[in-house]
């Protein structure tokens, strides 16, 4: 009976320790331009009459045109049962259609080019709005329209930057910051180089997306990045048990170590005893 109780406790040890790593692993950053999709069987293809009263479910303001006509597209081929997995993906944070990442750009492209934007302030309106649905697909579709009108932003730091710190801390989740963090606000600050010192502000800020968004505003620079910079936020925040910090640190040195190897190995081996394991674990993946 011993020997009975010792292995049940030994195998719920284990099983513990596997769904701890598994846990670990469920997150994956935003590397590619399109954000995870999950595998699931793909959404069935329905046809759907659209009511007015459907349009106006998500806020009390008034919408704009192009917010509702982003609506009807979206619910013309949603699919409730695949928006559970979606959902569930996210730790049940948001609402979805139940669609997947190109379903969603087909169906928002002929809206996006029917409303042109000629203004960075009719640009960060819309912005603002997407951020307002209650439905995440809003957002995805907010960070396409940010890319796609980079130009109207990209030489205006002093405009864009707290456009870009409201819409971290809003809604806040890995898969809108990473993108934010790598694609907006690195190309800002990437062409903006006063906006260096707001991201040594941020990198102590309370908010942890803030932090998160100052290590891994670098991500894409490669040749072009701050070594000192990087490695002084990545010690800065070593000591931090928050999982989204840590595997930020190791993100970015995996990253930059496909650039300067060696340089990353040295600064691994010096600050193990400050690194987490994860950090470690990740950031020395191709070393």
């Amino acid at each position: 009976l011993f020997f009975f109780y010792f292995f049940y406790f030994l195998m719920q040890t284990r099983k513990r320790k596997r769904l701890s790593q598994e846990e670990e692993e469920e997150v994956e950053e935003v590397e590619e331009e399109e954000e995870e999709e999950l595998d699931l069987p793909p959404p069935k293809k329905k046809k759907k009459k659209i009511e007015n009263s459907d349009l106006e479910e998500e806020t009390d303001k008034e919408q704009s045109d192009m917010i509702r006509e982003f609506y009807k597209a979206f619910r013309l081929i949603e699919n409730p049962e695949y928006s559970i997995g979606q959902a569930k993906y996210m730790k049940n944070k948001f609402k979805f259609f139940g669609v997947k990442s190109a379903e969603r750009r087909n169906a928002a492209k002929p809206v996006i080019n029917k409303y042109k934007i000629n203004t960075k302030e009719e640009l960060f309106s819309i912005i603002n709005e997407c951020w307002e649905q209650g439905h995440r697909d809003f957002q995805y579709t907010g960070m396409d329209i940010l890319h796609k009108y980079s130009k109207l932003w990209k030489n205006e730091p002093e405009s864009t930057l707290p456009v870009f710190e409201k819409i971290i801390t809003t809604k806040s989740w890995w898969d809108t910051v990473d993108c934010i963090a790598t694609k907006c606000v690195g190309e800002l600050v990437k062409n903006n180089k006063e906006l260096v010192s707001e991201m040594d502000v941020w990198i102590d800020d309370e908010d942890m997306w803030k932090r998160r968004t100052a290590i891994l505003h670098q991500l894409k620079y490669k040749k072009d990045t701050d070594h000192d910079r990087l490695f002084l936020y990545c010690k800065k925040r070593a000591h931090e048990k928050e999982f989204f910090i840590r595997k930020a640190i190791g993100w970015v040195l995996r990253e930059y170590s496909k650039t300067e190897k060696e340089r990353v190995q040295e600064f691994i081996d010096e600050n193990r005893e400050i690194l987490s394991t994860l950090s470690i674990r990740e950031g020395s993946k191709y070393l």
